[in-house]
């Protein structure tokens, strides 16, 4: 839909809430919008950049949780495999949570 930046924009800042339940919830969902092709052109392309500013955030279960989204992502979208891929290296060394981590790699 054409509201579909504004939902993620929105998404994106309920991410790093201090209810981890939300900021989870908030990945997830800007993650089926952009696997699943209904934000419109260049929406997977933005939301995988979002994610990949999320890897660097200072919060645990966010990292964790935006690691996870940009496998499913990668999956999903191939092509953007120069976006996702460049950021993995460096924040593979600060990833704290096991599942994020096995996204990494």
């Amino acid at each position: 839909p054409s509201n579909a930046p504004d939902i993620v924009a929105e998404l994106a800042e309920c991410v790093p809430d201090m209810d981890s339940e939300l900021g989870r919830l908030s990945v997830r969902a800007m993650t089926r919008i952009a696997c699943r092709d209904v934000g419109g052109e260049g929406c997977a392309d933005s939301i995988a950049r979002r994610l990949v500013d999320m890897l660097d955030l200072d919060i645990a279960h966010v990292s964790s949780e935006a690691a996870t989204a940009l496998a499913k992502l990668l999956r999903k979208h191939p092509s953007l495999k120069g976006v996702i891929s460049p950021p993995l290296p460096r924040a593979l060394r600060y990833m704290v949570e096991g599942r994020g981590k096995a996204s990494l790699i």
